[in-house]
């Protein structure tokens, strides 16, 4: 292990390990680690490109004895922003040096986790969005009761137990951890997460095909195991809310792509099409009924007509139009607005929330949710070639989500 700046002798050394020369050590190192842990305070540059030049240079080394055995290196980053000099300083060239500097490794068997130690959206959206610029498996995590209400929006039926963090946040690789915090997941990833959670021999009934069969079976599983602490709901529970999950996937028809805009994880697969069976939760639309929908208003628009479609379709409560509809029901239909507008790749990076989730998660989702549409909508996060129409949309909705906000407190 390593930190980023030394922390001085008062504290102890800038590189340790545990075990890492047999077992005789292993109670001395400990009290050196914990010894850091409870003195130390986030300080300093985050200059992490030299530190990916030492990584490379390590992984260069071992690299075909990892390969040999099939093996990768996991390399948990914790860190509480965005990549600096070594002054501390942000600028483009240094953010340009960092992303050159994970380039460098991409042909070496290594899996990277960017534990973010901060509730900076920006630094979120820095780290999310560079698998587009590089190819290269890693993931980006929250911290553990962050993670939680993520993980809670979308798949409001699983109780994200520690447990679970730890597993990501040790690179622990598995398909439906890798996007558990994107989206809802899809039936094949909740058998995967169930063979994980209750280690059954036998295989799982395919929900797809045999929902009932599946349901059974993870019902009977789930009495054997202990009850959780669910950060969330603040009180102990399995790890399968079933009657949510029964209600939530029983009837449902989501695509089975488990495609996701928004890639927090830059591995994850995507899931092949299933048969048309119980898949998933209902969506409201699909990008490809969106762009339809939005070819309609693509010739001529007043702007005037678009504000009142917005305030009619999705924000007012009919009949009479003059009371904002619930907090919780305007992040659950935001999506159902896209189509008002020419359509553009942006809106589809958006994913939609459970309405579970927001009906019954209480305040600090409702407030996570509201945090990240906001981010969304934010005039600095948005493209730059949006037309007059759909930049008109997205003020239209800030204005509203913070009026709406405004009303909670």
């Amino acid at each position: 292990m390593q930190l980023f700046n030394d922390p001085g002798k008062s504290i102890g050394p800038q590189f340790f390990s545990v075990a890492q020369h047999g077992i005789d050590g292993i109670t001395e190192e400990l009290t050196v680690l914990r010894g850091i842990a409870d003195n130390l305070e986030p300080s300093g540059p985050t200059f992490m490109a030299h530190q990916l030049t030492l990584l490379r240079q390590y992984l260069e080394d071992i690299a075909p004895l990892l390969r040999e055995r099939n093996q990768n290196v996991t390399v948990l980053l914790a860190t509480q922003g965005s990549p600096t000099d070594k002054d501390g300083k942000q600028s483009p060239e240094t953010l340009a040096q960092f992303i050159a500097m994970l380039k460098s490794l991409e042909s070496l068997p290594v899996w990277i986790v960017f534990r973010l130690c901060t509730d900076d959206e920006r630094a979120f959206s820095f780290y999310n969005a560079i698998d587009s610029q590089i190819n290269l498996p890693y993931d980006v995590l929250d911290d553990f009761f962050g993670e939680s209400l993520e993980v809670y929006l979308h798949n409001p039926w699983l109780t994200y137990a520690l447990p679970l963090h730890r597993f990501r946040e040790m690179g622990f690789r598995n398909a439906a951890l890798d996007v558990i915090d994107e989206r809802a997941l899809n039936t094949s990833e909740i058998r995967d997460l169930c063979n994980l959670l209750f280690s059954t021999d036998n295989e799982l009934p395919d929900p797809c095909t045999d929902w009932q069969g599946f349901f059974n079976i993870i019902s009977m599983l789930q009495e054997k195991e202990k009850k959780q602490w669910n950060p969330v709901k603040k009180v102990h529970s399995f790890w399968i809310d079933l009657e949510s999950l029964n209600k939530l996937y029983s009837g449902g028809s989501m695509d089975d792509s488990g495609s996701s805009r928004r890639r927090r994880s830059s591995s994850a697969p995507k899931a092949k099409p299933e048969n048309p069976q119980p898949s998933g939760p209902q969506k409201s639309e699909t990008s490809e009924e969106n762009q339809e929908k939005a070819s309609e208003y693509n010739e001529t628009q007043d702007p005037g007509e678009l504000k009142r479609a917005i305030l009619t379709e999705w924000a007012l409560e009919p009949p009479q139009f003059r009371v904002l509809k619930p907090i919780e029901t305007l992040l659950a239909t935001v999506h159902a607005t896209f189509h008002l507008v020419e359509y553009h790749d942006y809106f589809n990076k958006w994913e939609p929330f459970s309405d579970d989730a927001l009906s019954s998660g209480g305040k600090a989702v409702l407030k996570r949710g509201v945090r990240k549409m906001k981010f969304f909508l934010h005039p600095d996060k948005l493209p730059k070639d949006l037309s007059v129409e759909q930049n008109i949309l997205c003020r239209m909705l800030w204005d509203v989500m913070t009026d709406a906000e405004a009303r909670e407190q």
